[in-house]
């Protein structure tokens, strides 16, 4: 007997091995039943009047006088499968037992404030041994030869799946977007890699999921998810999308803040989310600096991207090959890896305090050095057995060039991007409605025949909309909400500014910045589309100075 609260009973079944919970209506002979003999304990010591029953009545007293000795049942008390530490010993909850400090046990022989219930067993690994460091250097490897914009993202990537199958044990739960261009393999690496690696310790779910169905399906575990095809190309998925990122926010760092929800019975859920994500989609749909801080970008490069004369067929099928080799074809080594994270969790933590001092103080930012620490201590535990020094952070993150991993260079995707934004309508004086195109155009003193809108209308009507035409650049701020009114009514609400940077000559305006409506703003550059041939170009020239120098 666990407690109560109001009218709820909380019983844990030995013979079950797991939590149950009853009404005070349902303590039907078949409940009693279930929750011990009935001619060994009822029938002995609540004895009925005809040979063979139990007084029914008093066995349900004796069940609420011996709730009502144990007090309230916090439901926090209940945890699922996955990692967890518990009074300084690592416990992880393989689903039908536990391994306590590296030892298998029974469910119900652990002695716990905790509740650790019998679930579906995951992937069994008991008897398989660690991967290697070799291994691991091997699949690293592997990791690099995907298409990245920046090799650090095949580390990142490597580090975050070592910690994924531990990560109800960790004080930061870093998640990663995979992201890039269609056919740039995202399928690729989250069907072929990631998700064999994870060896069933995951859940994996398709881009329609909602985040209430990823809750209810985890209940109290503490188990990585993998989301394919997360896009958002109508208004009911950028919600959905948004609503997810909530969850990953929550689920981001160790904390006793709870997540409640209200029920049509007039009583709330809550929920403890502990899980690590990984996203995968063409679009980032990020809004909130709070989730840039939390999801690391991880860019793939376009198919256009290949030097000429490459074959990208020819690359691909390499690619699979060795992914068949390393991977497909040796399923085990999933579970090596699950093995490996299991049995280093206690170093593991060690080098993420490391790493995270050091990329703290290297990125400037204590959320930045969680976050990346983390992830590189993965990378680190994927091919040495000792935890890091405060050195081999150092070294470890010099090694790589940090460039801003969200620029993807998928021209595509920035291209119609661009042409919504171009082809979007505003109103001007008269009644009159011209594209921003032509609006743009007039602004830079090349006006669109047909179109009578002055060059300083154009500006004005521009800068009412978060917009600047400056030095052969259009300038788009990021604080403007008639700005993001317009791409709103786009498929790329979600992330416009993210796929704009994606053209050529794009860019943050050197992270300075301008003057919208009196209004300074951080704002992102693009190069401005010539009228007649659709080439990138500026339009202003030396005897066209608009809006120089203002």
């Amino acid at each position: 007997m666990l407690g109560y609260n109001h009218e709820t009973y909380y019983i844990f079944l030995r013979r079950k091995r797991q939590l149950l919970t009853y009404d005070r209506t349902q303590f039907s002979e078949a409940a009693f039943a279930e929750m011990a003999p009935v001619g060994i304990f009822w029938q002995r010591y609540f004895k009925g009047g005809k040979k063979g029953s139990f007084d029914k009545l008093a066995a349900t007293e004796y069940i609420f006088n011996l709730a009502h000795e144990r007090g309230i049942y916090d439901p926090d008390r209940a945890r699922g499968r996955g990692a967890w530490f518990d009074e300084g010993r690592v416990i992880f909850h393989h689903g039908n037992y536990l391994t306590v400090d590296g030892s298998p046990a029974e469910i119900s022989e652990v002695r716990s404030s905790f509740i650790y219930e019998m679930e579906r067993q995951l992937p069994n690994v008991k008897d398989i041994k660690p991967l290697t460091r070799e291994e691991g250097d091997a699949l690293i490897e592997l990791s690099y030869d995907f298409r990245w914009m920046r090799p650090v993202s095949g580390a990142l990537l490597c580090g975050w799946m070592l910690l994924a199958p531990i990560c109800g044990a960790l004080r930061w739960r870093p998640h990663v977007w995979i992201t890039g261009g269609a056919g740039s393999g995202k399928s690729t690496i989250l069907n072929d890699f990631v998700n064999p690696l994870l060896y069933g310790h995951n859940l994996f779910a398709q881009g329609n999921t909602t985040e209430a169905g990823l809750r209810q399906k985890l209940r109290t575990d503490a188990l990585p998810i993998i989301f394919e095809e997360s896009e958002q190309h109508e208004e009911k998925d950028r919600l959905r999308i948004q609503h997810v990122l909530s969850l990953i926010r929550q689920s981001s760092t160790e904390s006793i803040a709870r997540v409640y929800k209200g029920t049509v019975a007039g009583l709330s859920m809550e929920f403890l989310i502990r899980s690590m994500f990984c996203l995968a989609s063409i679009q980032v749909g990020m809004k909130q600096q709070a989730d840039a801080e939390r999801v690391t970008i991880l860019a793939l490069k376009s198919k256009k991207d290949d030097p000429a004369g490459s074959s990208v067929s020819a690359s691909w099928n390499a690619l699979r090959d060795k992914l068949h080799t390393t991977v497909a074809s040796r399923p085990i080594v999933g579970a090596q890896l699950v093995k490996r994270a299991m049995t280093m969790i206690p170093t593991i933590r060690e080098s993420i305090h490391s790493f995270s001092q050091v990329a703290n103080e290297f990125f400037g930012s204590a959320r930045e050095g969680d976050q990346y620490g983390s992830l590189l201590a993965g990378y680190w535990s994927l091919r040495n057995d000792d935890a890091a020094t405060i050195d081999d952070a150092g070294s470890v993150i010099d090694s790589f060039t940090w460039e801003e991993h969200r620029d993807v260079s998928d021209n595509d995707e920035g291209q119609a991007a661009l042409s919504a934004l171009m082809g979007s309508r505003l109103r001007a004086s008269k009644n009159m409605e011209f594209s921003i195109f032509e609006i743009v155009s007039a602004a830079c003193g090349t006006p669109v025949q047909g179109v009578e809108i002055d060059r300083i209308e154009a500006n004005a009507l521009l800068r009412r909309y978060g917009m600047i035409v400056k030095d052969g650049r259009l300038l788009l701020s990021n604080l403007s909400v008639e700005l993001q009114k317009i791409m709103d009514r786009t498929t790329f609400a979600a992330d416009w500014r993210g796929v704009l940077l994606r053209l050529p000559g794009s860019d943050r305006n050197d992270n300075k910045t301008a003057s919208f409506n009196g209004v300074a703003s951080k704002c992102v550059r693009i190069v401005i589309p010539e009228p007649d041939t659709g080439a990138q170009k500026s339009w202003l020239t030396a005897e066209n100075p608009v809006e120089r120098g203002s």
